[in-house]
C-alpha cells in the first residue's frame, strides 16, 4: 500500500464545539481530507488551553501543533494592541491580520516548528498567515487557500456601520484592503471558492498557473431529517451566532425594524433569537417584551428549529455561504432573507427561500405566511422536505476535495 501523503493544515478556527458555520467547515474538511492523507493540524492558543485542544484535536488529525500565542497577558496585549494599531494605519489590514500574521504564525516559528517534520502540501484556513508561503515555497511545497469568504466584502460592511466615515474615505479604505487580499489569492497554487458567484469572480482576478475550484458549505443531512412540530402562537425565528457583530444587528433589525408592524397584525406571534453568545443588548429585548425568546447556546438546536413558523434572516453583503439557511430548509422551514445571503448558493423560491428587499416586504411576507397557518392548526407540520435539497449534503460538497488536493500536490 502506497504511502499516504502528509498534509498541513494551518488554521486559526478549531473544527469543534461546532457553534459555528466556521468550525463545521474546518470539521468537514478533515474529515474529508483524513481518507487520504496523513493530517497535521497547526493553530495557535492560550498556553492554559494547550492541552485541552490537543485532546480534542484527535479526533480529528494525525498531529496537532498548538503554538503559545503571543497576544496572550494584559501586559502583551496593551503593548501589541498599540503596535497593532499602528500596524492596521500603515498597512491598512486589520488588527485579526496583525496578530495572526505578524504575531503568531510567523516564518520563524514555522521553520522552527515544522524543521523535522515531512510535509508535502499546505492547506490555508483563511489567508491572515499569508506571509509563511515564503517558507514552503522555498522547499517546493505547494500551497491551498481554502477562503470562507472575499474578506473585503465583509469588511465593506464593516466599514459601512461607521456612520461618521467619510464616503471619499470608505472607498479609499476598501480599495486599500481589496488590492491587498486580491494580491495576496495569487501568492497560492490553489484556491477554494465557497460560493459560484465568488468562483466566477476570482476567476477573473487570478492568474492562469491557479488552479481554483468551487466546494461550496455542506450539512449533514442525516442529522437533520426532522419533522416539524405545530406551536401556538406562532413563532417568528431568527438563528445565527450571536458573537459576530453583523448577525448582533440582523437580530436587533428583526427587534426594532421588522417585528412591530407583524404584531400590529398578529399581537400574539412571538420572536425567537437562536444562536449562541448573545450579548447583553440581545438579551435584554427578553425584559422589554415577553413575546421575545433568546435562546442562548443550544445543543440540539433542532428540537427548537422545528417549532418555528417562519425564519428571517435579513443579511446584507454578497459573500460567504450561509449553511444555516440550508439547515432551516432541511426542515422545510419557510425562510425569508435578502438576495445578498443566497447569491451564488443556486437557492430560489422553490426551495422555500424568499427574499425581501425593504422592511415592508419583510413584513408583507411574514404576515402572507402567517395568514395562511392560522385557523389550520395543522398547516405547520406540512412543511416539504425541499426537492434536491440532498446537493448540501457533505458528501457531495466535500465529496471532491481530496482529488483537488491531490492534482495540486501531483
Amino acid at each position: 500500500m502506497s504511502k499516504k501523503p502528509n498534509i498541513l493544515v494551518i488554521s486559526k478556527v478549531l473544527p469543534f464545539p461546532g457553534e459555528s458555520g466556521q468550525q463545521m467547515r474546518i470539521r468537514y474538511m478533515l474529515e474529508s481530507l483524513k481518507k487520504e492523507f496523513n493530517i497535521t493540524f497547526l493553530t495557535t492558543a492560550k498556553i492554559s488551553d494547550s492541552e485541552s485542544i490537543k485532546n480534542e484535536l484527535k479526533y480529528f488529525v494525525d498531529k496537532s501543533i498548538v503554538l503559545p500565542t503571543q497576544y496572550d497577558s494584559i501586559h502583551f496585549k496593551i503593548i501589541y494592541k498599540i503596535k497593532g494599531y499602528l500596524w492596521t494605519l500603515w498597512t491598512g489590514l486589520k488588527m485579526s491580520n496583525y496578530i495572526i500574521g505578524e504575531l503568531d504564525i510567523t516564518d520563524n516559528r514555522i521553520e522552527k516548528i515544522l524543521e523535522h517534520r515531512e510535509i508535502d502540501i499546505v492547506l490555508y484556513e483563511y489567508w491572515h498567515a499569508h506571509k509563511t508561503i515564503t517558507y514552503f515555497k522555498k522547499r517546493g511545497i505547494p500551497t491551498i487557500l481554502d477562503m470562507h469568504n472575499i474578506l473585503w466584502q465583509s469588511y465593506k460592511r464593516q466599514l459601512r456601520s461607521i456612520k461618521w466615515l467619510p464616503k471619499f474615505l470608505f472607498f479609499r479604505i476598501l480599495k486599500r484592503y481589496k488590492d491587498q487580499e486580491e494580491n495576496i489569492w495569487k501568492k497560492f497554487d490553489g484556491l477554494i471558492a465557497i460560493n459560484k458567484t465568488e468562483f466566477n469572480y476570482i476567476k477573473n482576478v487570478i492568474n492562469k498557473r491557479t488552479s481554483i475550484t468551487l466546494i461550496p458549505m455542506g450539512i449533514d443531512l442525516s442529522k437533520w431529517n426532522i419533522d416539524r412540530k405545530t406551536v401556538k402562537p406562532h413563532r417568528v425565528g431568527y438563528y445565527g451566532g450571536l458573537g459576530s457583530i453583523h448577525n448582533q444587528n440582523d437580530a436587533l433589525k428583526c427587534y426594532y425594524e421588522i417585528m412591530p408592524s407583524v404584531w400590529e397584525r398578529y399581537p400574539e406571534t412571538e420572536l425567537w433569537i437562536i444562536g449562541s453568545q448573545p450579548p447583553n443588548k440581545i438579551l435584554k429585548l427578553q425584559n422589554l417584551d415577553s413575546r421575545v425568546n433568546v435562546t442562548g447556546f443550544v445543543d440540539k438546536v433542532q428540537d427548537v428549529l422545528q417549532t418555528m413558523t417562519i425564519m428571517i434572516l435579513p443579511w446584507e453583503g454578497t459573500y460567504g455561504f450561509r449553511s444555516r439557511i440550508v439547515e432551516m430548509m432541511a426542515i422545510g422551514l419557510p425562510v425569508i432573507t435578502s438576495s445578498d445571503a443566497i447569491e451564488g448558493m443556486g437557492i430560489s423560491e422553490e426551495d422555500g427561500v424568499f427574499c425581501a428587499q425593504s422592511i415592508n416586504q419583510y413584513v408583507n411576507k411574514i404576515i402572507n405566511i402567517l395568514s395562511r397557518e392560522t385557523g389550520d392548526s395543522h398547516s405547520t407540520n406540512r412543511g416539504k422536505k425541499i426537492k434536491g435539497i440532498d446537493r448540501y449534503d457533505v458528501k457531495h460538497t466535500y465529496g471532491h476535495l481530496s482529488t483537488f488536493v491531490n492534482s495540486i500536490f501531483n
